[in-house]
């Protein structure tokens, strides 16, 4: 998921990173692929957020995963003295409490984690309080509460993808400790990481979304030197990357939603000249190539998205016209447009969004400004 500083591009310097949190996969999940939205008669929406209680730590940059019981695994990040976190907790939305589970061994920011097949977390790479990148992995057991060792990665990274496909994840992407965008990928199997073939492209900010055949479409970014419009897409059986077409808009910081057909909403984002962006695109995977839809009420960047039970991608917060918004709005596939619904209680970008099991969705923490936020909210659809 996921808005934090990271190194790019051959330098010390650290520009802000935009990574967006992924649409939920089920990490066990049949080889024939998601499950997909269905698409089913829409009436006019006023959804609405409704506080949803605190975490424990103010968190961005962290790591917000849905695990079999419902709770929500909260791990890492930075807090609002921009303190690298070796702690976990455990959000209940039910009664919107959250307590502290088991620490990490290392403190990671701009990590991935991800459900396994049995139900543990595999949290993976990220970077330290020293700004290095990471090739550690460590993995959470619900039924104890606690991390154990995880196997190293085959490249240190942070700021990278991670894509369950199958009871397979594949992790792809990112940045090095030298600040350098990667074009390498690599598969967790059986306990182990291994090298799996390389992105066309560096990318780092990107977003990756699956479809049909357990097949992985990765779009946009920065390769270092510019903003990308190109995608690919990772055929898992094949171990390799192929080019899937262009957008009509180069775009980083945007999301990537799996939606009614199988296709890709591809919203927002910021431009070339990091001016962040209304328009929307809509990735075919049968014929590769992408299509403008309507374009959002606002513009949008580090923003989430998440598809709901009707059909309906919901797109939350980020970054408009310089600062956090409490902006939300729905795109609505049955006519391709976007409208607004209810407001966020609280102004947001970098936070994470879960789609819950009841259909409802979790926002977490984030940042407004220069606050860093603990505060959680709920959309109800």
């Amino acid at each position: 998921m996921l808005a934090f500083v990271a190194g790019c591009g051959g330098g010390a310097a650290t520009p802000a990173l935009f990574i967006p949190s992924p649409t939920p996969v089920d990490s066990a999940a049949s080889p024939s692929g998601p499950v997909l939205p269905t698409a089913t008669p829409i009436e006019p929406i006023v959804g609405k957020f409704k506080a949803g209680g605190k975490m424990t730590t103010t968190r961005t940059a962290f790591s917000a995963t849905l695990l079999g019981n419902g709770r929500i695994l909260i791990v890492g990040g930075q807090d609002e003295n921009g303190e690298t976190l070796v702690s976990a907790e455990l959000y209940d939305p039910n009664s919107g409490q959250s307590q502290a589970t088991g620490s990490l061994a290392v403190g990671r920011w701009g990590h991935s984690a991800t459900v396994l097949s049995d139900g543990r977390v595999l949290v993976a790479g990220g970077e330290d309080a020293e700004l290095q990148a990471l090739g550690s992995s460590e993995v959470f057991d619900p039924n104890t509460g606690s991390f154990s060792p995880g196997p190293e990665l085959t490249t240190p990274r942070y700021g990278h993808l991670a894509v369950a496909i199958g009871s397979r994840i594949l992790i792809a992407g990112g940045v090095d400790s030298e600040g350098a965008s990667l074009s390498s990928a690599e598969i967790y199997d059986s306990g182990a990481f291994r090298s799996t073939g390389s992105m066309t492209a560096r990318r780092w900010d990107a977003a990756a979304a699956v479809l049909a055949g357990d097949r992985v479409l990765i779009v946009g970014g920065n390769d270092g030197e510019g903003i990308l419009n190109t995608a690919e897409v990772y055929d898992p059986a094949l171990g390799k990357f192929e080019v899937a077409g262009s957008m009509a808009t180069a775009r980083s910081g945007h999301t990537a939603t799996t939606v009614v057909g199988g296709k890709v909403l591809v919203a927002g984002g910021q431009d070339e000249s990091a001016a962040p962006l209304t328009s929307a695109e809509l990735y075919d995977p049968t014929t590769r190539t992408f299509a403008e839809t309507g374009d959002m009420t606002v513009a949008h960047v580090g923003h989430s998205a998440t598809a709901v039970a009707s059909g309906l991608v919901v797109i939350v917060g980020g970054i408009a016209s310089g600062k956090a918004t409490i902006v939300a709005e729905v795109w609505d596939p049955t006519d391709g447009t976007f409208s607004a619904t209810g407001s966020l209680t609280t102004a947001r970008g970098s936070h994470t969004d879960t789609l819950l099991k009841s259909g409802e969705v979790l926002v977490l923490g984030g940042r407004n400004g220069d606050v860093t936020l603990d505060s959680a909210e709920i959309y109800q659809p």
